[in-house]
């Protein structure tokens, strides 16, 4: 924000017209955050110069205009007619002048800039006076998408070229087509819209058992997810793995994977894990591909309203492949849209909401739905992809993107490979030739812990052998030699397992050094697809693995990412994977951080609420 502006000019920004100019100093801020300006309109639409008209508050925009030399203002005007020209304005407080009418010679070319809604009267003199009207909340939404979100999407487009992105406008009860009864009242309301507030209304509860009480569902599940009280039964309904909203009915075999972005809407705000969008959507692909591979659809909802930056940073995160499919839904303006035709799929859920429609009511405030709703939005979703080709009931390359490597890298590789070669071998001396289902787990176990121990009894009650692989690479606190033997010692009573080290080649510096700095960098973004296509494509198959087993991770994000990659890439190659509940202590996870934060601070009592016996032993023994 420019240095000029003093408090009276952020007063009336805010108190004045509330509800815009909010949402005017908001994108003003957050467009420099994202590294763009008001001006990004004018370079892009090839204007270089424009005439500003608008009221006292216009003093906030012209302070900020100044620091622009390079772009000249041909006029400013003020609401009572007011005109300073040239390119060095200063604040322009209601003074009464002589009328807009009275401006003559504007020249035609130049546009107008409005600073806020206007009166129909005034934009008619204003439309004689120029060939181009335009709008400031308009100018800052296009440098507030473009720099936040679609910028990037391009970016990603170009170098993507085989990862379609579908960009899904939001759907709200006040764009509704002959919207009903409730969803005007919705409309009507918006502005002061209080859930704490509106819930003894009685025009409010009409609307939540039209909305979900006549379709079955319980006051229990309203009080869940609808009034969030009380907050631990939300529990019961609405569940995240590492990051994502659990999406169910998930198939066992993918071809691909689409990934869903956006805000509450997409989160599924108001429904349990069944009923969101990217469950149903799951649903109708699987129907269409029967009992082959499929697509697995991913819940990557992370904001709330239509914040951008998480949006974009979240998709640059995870590691994608060809096939895969990207979805962005958010409430984009009209103009937006508009823009994004000419760049990006679209879905449109105009139609699909508009009335006559058999859905009865479907939206419990301005924006969130009931099942049915958001069963519509999958629909919408499902038949966009249909008719643009994107699913096809028929296999499609399993390959991973490959990239020509140079002579050195031939080298490394050749290396590599002949290193690899080596350790499959060695793990034939491991094989069990029981019969049944094989899984396997990855742990560092720095140290073995209860939490580590549970992972191991949950994972080997699924199957008929269990391979744990501890990381052999020694970069953590505790050795490897000392790490294994401490595994071993705590796991002798379960007899249908093999420990094995993990060698060069699972989460080592070879292929996932980015998991060794995740306690410096807690917001590393990691590639771990090498290491989990090396397991998938050479590991597993050498001892018949056909599930792999990890810990849900709701602290570590670089371990988040790392089960994202497994989600998506194991699938590919007929692997299972599970991600097993954590295993708490006084309602937080055990995990073996919280073991080396306590054995620094010497609490052996409570470290022995969450390490096995053997573990405690040997702790005490090496830091009494």
């Amino acid at each position: 924000m420019n240095k000029q502006l003093n408090d009276q000019d952020i007063v009336k920004v805010f108190f004045e017209n509330e509800d815009y100019e909010h949402r005017v100093m908001r994108y003003f801020i957050t467009i420099g955050s994202y590294g763009g300006s008001i001006f990004d309109y004018f370079k892009d639409k090839g204007i270089n110069k424009v005439s500003i008209y608008g009221t006292g508050l216009i003093g906030l925009y012209l302070h900020l205009w100044a620091t622009q030399e390079e772009f000249p203002i041909a006029k400013c005007m003020s609401e009572n007619g007011m005109i300073i020209d040239g390119g060095s304005p200063g604040y322009l407080g209601p003074i009464d002048f002589e009328s807009i009418a009275m401006i003559k010679d504007h020249d035609p070319d130049i546009p107008i800039l409005l600073d806020r809604p206007v009166e129909q009267r005034i934009l008619h003199i204003l439309s004689t006076m120029s060939q181009k009207i335009l709008n400031l909340m308009d100018v800052l939404q296009y440098a507030y998408f473009t720099n936040g979100l679609l910028n990037g999407l391009m970016r990603f487009k170009q170098t993507n070229p085989n990862i379609p992105v579908i960009i899904c406008n939001g759907m709200a009860a006040y764009e509704v087509k002959n919207p009903s009864k409730n969803e005007i009242w919705l409309k009507k309301n918006s502005e002061n819209f209080n859930l704490v507030r509106l819930k003894e209304n009685p025009e409010y509860n009409q609307i939540i058992s039209d909305t979900f009480r006549t379709h079955g569902y319980s006051d229990d599940y309203i009080n869940a997810l609808v009034w969030s009280l009380p907050t631990e039964k939300i529990r019961d309904y609405e569940n995240r793995v590492d990051g994502f909203r659990v999406t169910t009915n998930t198939p066992k075999q993918i071809k691909g994977t689409i990934y869903i972005f956006g805000n509450s809407i997409v989160n599924g705000t108001g429904v349990d894990d069944a009923n969101t969008t990217a469950s149903f959507l799951q649903r109708y692909i699987n129907d269409l591909f029967s009992d082959k591979p499929s697509f697995l659809v991913m819940n990557a909802a992370n904001v709330g309203g239509d914040n951008l930056a998480p949006v974009a940073s979240r998709i640059e995160s995870i590691k994608m492949y060809d096939g895969d499919i990207i979805i962005c839904q958010l409430f984009f303006p009209d103009h937006i849209l508009e823009w994004c035709k000419s760049n990006f799929i679209i879905c449109d859920l105009t139609p699909y909401f508009a009335r006559p429609h058999d859905m009865g009511e479907v939206f419990w405030d301005c924006v969130h739905l009931n099942p049915i709703g958001y069963e519509r939005i999958a629909k919408a979703l499902f038949n966009t992809m249909l008719t643009s080709g994107l699913l096809r009931n028929n296999e499609v390359s399993q390959q991973i993107n490959v990239i020509i490597p140079s002579d050195a890298d031939q080298q490394e590789n050749h290396e590599e490979d002949e290193g690899l070669i080596r350790y499959i071998q060695a793990l034939k001396s491991y094989a069990n030739h029981t019969e049944g289902k094989v899984g396997a787990i990855v742990m560092n176990c720095n140290p073995f812990t209860l939490g580590h121990r549970y992972l191991i009894e949950s994972a080997a009650a699924c199957v008929s052998w269990l391979y744990v692989f501890i990381v052999e690479e020694d970069s953590s606190e505790f050795s490897f030699a000392d790490r294994i033997r401490l595994v071993k010692d705590g796991t002798v009573d379960i007899s249908n397992m093999t420990i094995i080290p993990s060698g060069s080649y699972i989460i080592s510096k070879t292929t996932f050094e980015a998991y060794f700095l995740k306690d410096e960098d807690k917001e590393l973004i990691i590639d771990a697809s090498k290491d989990v296509t090396i397991f998938a494509e050479k590991i597993a198959p050498a001892l018949k693995i056909t599930v792999r087993f990890a810990g849900e991770e709701p602290l570590c994000r670089v371990t988040q990412q790392y089960n994202a990659t497994m989600t998506s890439i194991l699938p590919r190659y007929g692997i299972e994977f599970v991600v097993m509940p954590r295993k708490e202590y006084n309602n937080e996870p055990i995990s073996a951080s919280r073991v080396r934060k306590l054995l620094k601070a010497g609490s052996f009592e409570e470290l022995a609420e969450i390490v096995p016996k053997t573990t405690l032993v040997y702790l005490r023994n090496q830091y009494s």
